[in-house]
């Protein structure tokens, strides 16, 4: 049997099952075949192509909720991701993805990166397929080296990773996120190489940001699995009205950066200064244990594009 002649056959064959809804023995008594054969016949049709199987899911992004955040804060952009009955990895992983395509858009030649550390943003970076600029500089801004800190996830090795997707080269800032006191942070500071990253980081275009949440139990936060923080401390700036943190500085319920004896410690750029530079802050951050930090970094105006899902903006708008 000739190819167009079988193609044909295997069309009129699938036509009969899938638009007519005919069984496969109703279609093997007006062929004179068995029914196994109209079953091989449909495989058939399926490996060359004369049938393709499409499923039409539900849009992932909540439009009315990317609105309403636009309006309500400002917002230069949002993405919601329709978190349904999606496990947490899978919501993240979603949102990374989402980020990924927001980063891209805006990335161009001769910028400089300045990335905070968790997974939510290693989800942007492991997301990004490489990105066709030049003379692009990544930069950590705030310090990742920690004794229980995964490289990949809170390191060094994050910002290379990202440099290696945009061809460009990176610059990590050796130290803890956190010091002793204040007095070994002003130290850590004055170092000629952790001046001039941070320096970097002033000059950034776009900053890459998690948002971490002081509600949620102590071993869940990043900043206790890293090593930076006991939980004891984690409980404490709780009480003190600490409700989340970004790019390694703790905030309070209206969003604003406290002071507080534990952003005296941190060997970061200071975030204000951020703020007030050129840089666009994407924040990406899923779940609805991340909801209070949400609201909270959102009234305080610390985000430019926020990248979340439903569960995590449901109980505030």
């Amino acid at each position: 049997m000739k190819s167009d002649t079988r193609k044909h056959l295997l069309a009129e064959i699938a036509s009969m099952y899938y638009l007519d809804k005919r069984s496969q023995n109703e279609i093997a008594l007006e062929f004179g075949y068995s029914r196994s054969a109209i079953s091989r016949l449909l495989t058939e049709a399926e490996q060359l192509g004369v049938v393709e199987h499409k499923v039409n899911f539900p849009s992932i992004r909540n439009i009315e909720m990317e609105d309403q955040l636009t309006q309500q804060y400002g917002l230069k952009d949002a993405i919601v991701i329709n978190r349904g009955k999606l496990s947490y990895a899978q919501t993240l992983r979603f949102v990374g993805e989402q980020g990924a395509q927001v980063f891209k858009n805006l990335m161009r030649n001769d910028q400089v990166i300045a990335i905070s550390t968790g997974t939510s943003v290693y989800e942007v970076i492991n997301a990004l397929t490489l990105c066709p600029v030049r003379n692009v500089k990544v930069v950590q801004l705030l310090g990742s080296t920690g004794v229980k800190s995964d490289p990949s996830i809170d390191g060094p090795e994050l910002a290379g990773s990202l440099a290696k997707k945009v061809r460009g080269s990176y610059y990590a800032l050796n130290a803890p996120m956190l010091m002793d006191s204040r007095m070994s942070r002003d130290t850590m500071l004055r170092q000629k190489s952790i001046k001039s990253t941070i320096e970097l980081a002033y000059k950034s275009d776009i900053v890459l940001a998690g948002i971490g949440c002081i509600t949620e139990e102590p071993p869940d936060s990043s900043v206790v699995r890293m090593g930076f923080m006991e939980p004891h401390e984690f409980t404490e700036i709780h009480a003190q009205g600490a409700v989340g943190y970004t790019c390694g500085w703790f905030f309070n319920e209206k969003g604003k950066i406290f002071d507080c004896q534990i952003n005296e410690r941190v060997v970061a750029a200071d975030f204000q200064r951020i703020r007030e530079g050129k840089a666009q802050v994407i924040a990406i951050a899923a779940g609805e244990k991340k909801s209070p930090a949400i609201k909270a970094a959102l009234t305080g105006n610390l985000v430019d594009i926020l990248i979340t899902d439903s569960s995590a903006v449901e109980p505030f708008l």
